[in-house]
């Protein structure tokens, strides 16, 4: 179970931190769609960047973000 603190000026307990930064990471819709693409199947990057129309740096900056995520 979540328990962030009631206190706005606390600081965030670690558990308030990650689930803060998986939302953050499935808060763009381009990460959405490169994680929808790969949850039924492996990708290569060249793959993921046919899929979104995205650069290659772009897409393995948003790669790296759901890798931080788990």
């Amino acid at each position: 179970m979540l328990v962030c603190q009631r206190n706005p000026s606390a600081m965030p307990t670690p558990s308030c931190r990650v689930v803060a930064k998986f939302f953050r990471a499935l808060g763009d819709p381009t990460r959405l769609r490169l994680l929808e693409f790969l949850l039924h199947d492996e990708h290569t990057v060249t793959g993921c960047v046919a899929h979104v129309g995205l650069a290659q740096s772009g897409v393995s900056t948003h790669l790296s973000s759901l890798a931080d995520c788990g």
